[in-house]
């Protein structure tokens, strides 16, 4: 098992300890004392699979079947725990079965404060996680593949796993997202996007899968030489990276036929967006938020332009 299905493992073990303990001692008491359940199997196959997260690309939603097949023993385990004891009719001090009534809602409690995430951007849900014993904001840094390093920023939403799997969007995610989709807008071709999410709200065809190309390229199941000559031909306006998921050969060529033109900040991610080489940028307007300058503009092909903050540079000199 490697380093990334071992962590994962952990994180999973950890927030769903509870479930994951009752759901694993269930199934041993079938194979010992009972037939194994066609749950009781799912449940061991899940786990088993989940190994399958240690590939390139996998993550936490790998074990999305594990937490369900361990709920629903959870709940059978319990409900015969309940059955055992209400025959069992043992009575003082308390009996079996009301004992149990009260520690089973306990025990539920427990496995949701594991799992606890909470957004906490208004008063009123910032102040049920003071009650709680809550923070109230996460310090952060966005996540970038292909701009400098951020410096963290107070985001408002707490999670006990792992933040950025995503929050709830915010009114400047949203503007942030209509901003990257207006560059498709204002082109004249479909993005090649890592995210299709952009094309989707543009209107226009998708036409890449990063995650599945980057897999069947590295597994020599792949024909890239098409799709390499579109992007050296620059068939393609604009260019939008999260992450450079890409097959490493058409991440070269995007680095030799295009330069990014804007990064913008989207829901804890930094997104390039790219422009074929040869454009040149005549700014609209500039708007200053937090320490980076965002710019707005249009393409124009081989037309001088500026693109600076708080001054002006001829693009000549800024390459």
């Amino acid at each position: 098992m490697n380093g990334q299905a071992w962590a994962l493992y952990t994180q999973w073990f950890n927030l769903h300890l509870v479930i994951t303990v009752i759901a694993g001692a269930y199934a041993v008491y079938q194979l010992y004392f009972e037939r194994l359940s066609a749950y009781t199997i799912w449940f061991v196959a899940a786990v088993a699979n989940s190994a399958t997260a240690g590939k390139w690309g996998a993550g936490e939603s790998y074990f999305v079947t594990a937490v369900a097949a361990s709920l629903i023993l959870t709940g059978i385990a319990l409900v015969r725990l309940l059955d055992w004891a209400e025959a069992k009719g043992w009575q003082k001090p308390i009996s079996a079965h009301a004992l149990l009534l009260l520690i089973i809602p306990v025990l539920w409690l427990w496995q949701a404060n594991l799992v606890f995430h909470w957004p906490t951007h208004t008063p009123t849900l910032r102040a049920i996680a003071e009650l709680l014993g809550e923070p109230t904001e996460t310090m952060k840094p966005p996540q970038t593949s292909c701009s400098a390093p951020q410096p963290a920023v107070a985001i408002p939403y707490v999670d006990r796993a792992f933040i950025s799997l995503g929050r709830p969007p915010t009114a400047e995610d949203t503007a942030a997202g209509q901003r990257i989709a207006q560059h498709i807008i204002e082109s004249n071709t479909p993005a090649f996007s890592e995210e299709a999410g952009f094309n989707f709200y543009a209107g226009r065809e998708i036409i890449t899968n990063p995650t599945q190309l980057r897999n069947l390229a590295l597994a020599g199941k792949l024909d890239l030489n098409e799709m390499l000559t579109m992007l050296d031909q620059q068939q393609f306006d604009t260019v939008i990276f999260r992450a450079q998921f890409f097959p490493p050969d058409v991440l070269n060529m995007i680095g030799q036929r295009y330069a990014t033109t804007d990064l913008i900040e989207m829901n804890g991610f930094v997104y390039c967006v790219m422009k074929p080489k040869g454009y040149k940028l005549e700014v609209g307007a500039i708007e200053i938020r937090r320490t980076t300058c965002y710019v707005f503009f249009k393409l124009q092909r081989q037309k001088e332009g500026t693109l600076a903050c708080n001054k002006t540079v001829p693009l000549s000199q800024q390459e």
